[in-house]
């Protein structure tokens, strides 16, 4: 699927997002809750995206816009991400 600029753009946003959480969580997760993480996320979405599941084990994230569906799951060496058109 090939996404518009304005698509990319957000959908490059989310993905960082969650991947700045992957890394701290590899960090920090003996020491930090989960539920803030799930805060930062829902802050940092675009409007209009909402979150649909969010665990950490394994490390995954899927959120929803009208238009698309987002899934990424992270395990020590890659993140997959799968785009999916609604």
């Amino acid at each position: 699927m090939l996404l518009n600029n304005n698509d990319k753009g957000l959908v490059d946003n989310i993905v960082r997002s969650f991947n700045y959480l992957v890394e701290r969580w590899e960090d920090e997760r003996l020491y930090e809750d989960f539920k803030e993480y799930r805060k930062y996320i829902k802050k940092s979405l675009p409007h209009g995206w909402k979150v649909k599941k969010f665990t950490s084990s394994p490390f995954a994230l899927r959120v929803e816009s009208d238009r698309f569906k987002v899934e990424m799951v992270a395990d020590e060496e890659k993140t997959l991400i799968e785009i999916t058109e609604i």
